[in-house]
């Protein structure tokens, strides 16, 4: 088939969970399939992002949206229906490309990767429709809510979980298929009123590339990993360095933090803490994962499987997370990972596996082989390829 796949994003290079899933799927569809991938530029350097992928689709091209864009088609939706996360990226050039793309090039079928694309799939004649919602938004935005907030952004908040859970279940029903990375969250969209066409393609890791280190180092070193300019993240490590370190220092005074990913910006003078260091953007992970003991994902807003703790797992790290993250994750307590419910808990599963040996190896083991069977790569590749044969059959 010829394949439209629409991205808001540049699907590389693979710096997070967006970019990895998109990446994946486009990867897996060209190699059976001629995929044309349009994807947004933010800025003018992303362009250079693009020469990579043009190895993997048959086509590539970029439209550039300028923060002013954004802005502005926000303000212009405010008193309307749509959710701001679609109309933000409303572009006429955009649409102008869908349009001559699908004349041109014989597209069978368009397949758009989270919602803000899913505008473009539906005004366009196509055979196939397919959407990858990734995560359920009006879920990610319920649990927002929910923490501290100024009033503006309460305000904000508020109107958009009234327009996405609208928006979430109509735009269902628009196309053939569906793709969410996790039950939960299908579950939610199925509780808005979504229609019963969404299928879980789980969010994966590369097993082979990510392999444990021989052992665990003893030094109690934890780490994060992350884009710290993600709210999610920044939200749930403020929270972890202000109420949940110091009661793991206080029991343990040499332990180490080391977060890894983009930093926080510049103006945040607040983030310094003892024993606490960013790494930054790095170029392999491998290196830090084999100097950790203790791996840690304090979100308290979190939809979707996180990467973040798959790339623990497979790098053979014994976690400690939130409730959120272990039910999205289908995970079982003390047999894949340690849960902390409060700031107490949490410091002192941590505590736990820096000291117990034998708890931290089983764990390890037993979410590495779990990794290895249900989230390498190949698993959803082979969902997302049993979906495209059942749909490639009505396409003459």
């Amino acid at each position: 088939m010829n394949i439209l796949f629409l991205s808001p994003i540049v699907p590389y290079p693979l710096v997070d969970g967006d970019r990895q899933r998109a990446y994946h799927l486009l990867r897996h569809l060209a190699r059976g399939h001629r995929v044309h991938l349009l994807c947004f530029l933010r800025s003018p350097e992303e362009r250079k992002n693009l020469q990579p992928l043009k190895k993997v689709c048959a086509r590539v091209e970029g439209v550039e949206i300028t923060r002013g864009e954004i802005i502005y088609n926000c303000l212009k939706a405010w008193p309307g229906w749509q959710p701001l996360n679609v109309a933000a990226f409303r572009s006429e050039k955009m649409r102008s490309k869908v349009k001559q793309t699908i004349d041109k090039f014989g597209i069978n079928a368009v397949h758009a990767y989270r919602l803000r694309m899913a505008p473009y799939a539906v005004e366009v004649k196509a055979r196939l429709r397919i959407l990858d919602y990734t995560d359920s938004l009006t879920r990610y935005f319920q649990t927002r809510v929910k923490v501290k907030n100024s009033w503006w952004k309460q305000r904000y908040l508020k109107r958009e979980i009234e327009r996405l859970g609208n928006y979430e279940a109509w735009v269902s029903r628009q196309f053939d298929t569906c793709l969410i990375s996790s039950v939960r969250d299908r579950k939610a969209l199925y509780q808005l009123g979504a229609a019963k066409n969404i299928e879980v393609i789980t969010n994966g890791v590369d097993t082979k590339a990510l392999t444990p280190h021989v052992r665990l180092v003893s030094t109690p070193e934890l780490i994060f990993v992350g884009n710290m300019r993600y709210v999610p993240n920044q939200e749930g490590l403020r929270k972890f360095c202000e109420e949940i370190w110091p009661r793991i220092r206080a029991e343990i005074p040499h332990v180490r933090l080391t977060i890894v990913g983009q930093k926080p910006v510049a103006r945040d003078r607040a983030w310094q803490y003892a024993g606490v260091e960013f790494a930054g953007v790095v170029p392999r992970l491998e290196p830090f994962f084999h100097q950790a003991r203790v791996a840690i994902c304090p979100l308290e807003i979190a939809t979707g499987r996180q990467f973040k703790v798959l790339e623990y797992f497979a790098a053979g790290i014994p976690a400690v997370v939130t409730p959120i993250v272990a039910e999205n994750l289908q995970v079982e307590g003390e047999k894949h990972l340690l849960v902390g419910s409060t700031p107490e808990d949490f410091a002192q599963q941590v505590i736990r596996l820096c000291r117990d040996e034998g708890l931290a190896e089983r764990l390890r083991q037993a979410a590495r082989e779990l990794t290895r069977k249900e989230y390498d790569w190949s698993v959803p590749e082979a969902r997302i390829e049993k979906i495209y044969q059942r749909l490639s059959s009505f396409v003459p």
